[in-house]
């Protein structure tokens, strides 16, 4: 329960496993977009309070694991990450 966080009235521990798939799996993590992806992580992290636990790139999808407090925050990750591909 350390690792638990926790509001007035509420503790959580929400962690995600992501998947960024682009369309039809093409090969498109390479070294420049590569470099891309890695910043707009870091531009998540700093925006929107989410905590990044792990994360793996491919050259046709990225894996990440990560805390963030609620669910809408997720909603927003994926969001986010849409509009910067």
């Amino acid at each position: 329960m350390k690792d638990w966080k926790s509001l007035a009235h509420t503790k959580w521990d929400c962690k995600f496993h992501v998947v960024f798939l682009p369309i039809y799996r093409h090969k498109v993590f390479f070294a420049k977009n590569r470099i891309r992806a890695e910043k707009m992580l870091r531009e998540l992290r700093r925006h929107k309070g989410i905590e990044l636990l792990e994360g793996n790139a491919q050259s046709d999808h990225i894996h990440i694991y990560v805390s963030i407090s609620t669910s809408p925050k997720l909603m927003s990750l994926k969001a986010f990450s849409y509009e910067m591909v």
